[in-house]
C-alpha cells in the first residue's frame, strides 16, 4: 500500500493537492510508522465526498493508538470542506478500525464500503 502511494504521487497521479486535500505522515524516532492521505473522491461527481486513501501504519506499531490519531485529524481537517467521507476496505481488521472510529459499513456501493457523515 505504501508503495503503491508513492508510485501515484512519484507519478503525479495523486498529489493530494486540490482544495482540501492533505497528505499526512506519522514518524518516531525519524522513522516513518503511519501514512494517510485524503481526497476529493474521484468516484463520486460531487465534489463535497472526501476519500480516505492509503491508510496504513507500521505492523509492528498498531493498536497504540497512532491509527486512531491520524484518522481524528483527518476528520479535523475534512470537517467544513467535506460533507461526508468514503472509504474502500476488504479487510476485516481494517473494517473494525474503520467502524470503531465512526465509518458506518456501506452495502452495494461499487467504491465504497464505510463512510462518515461530517455534518452535525
Amino acid at each position: 500500500m505504501v508503495t503503491r502511494l508513492i508510485d501515484e504521487w512519484s507519478a503525479g497521479e495523486n498529489r493530494f493537492d486540490q482544495p482540501g486535500e492533505r497528505s499526512y505522515v506519522v514518524t518516531i524516532n525519524n522513522q516513518v510508522c503511519a501514512v494517510a492521505g485524503l481526497n476529493i473522491d474521484p468516484f463520486m461527481s460531487d465534489d463535497a465526498v472526501g476519500r480516505v486513501r492509503r491508510l496504513y501504519v507500521s505492523s509492528a506499531l498498531r493498536r497504540r493508538g497512532i491509527g486512531s490519531a491520524v484518522m481524528q485529524r483527518l476528520v479535523r481537517d475534512a470537517t467544513g470542506r467535506f460533507d461526508r467521507l468514503h472509504l474502500r476496505t476488504r479487510d476485516a481488521n481494517a473494517c473494525a478500525f474503520y467502524e470503531a472510529v465512526g465509518f458506518t459499513p456501506v452495502a452495494g456501493v461499487e467504491h465504497c464500503t464505510h463512510r462518515r457523515s461530517l455534518i452535525g
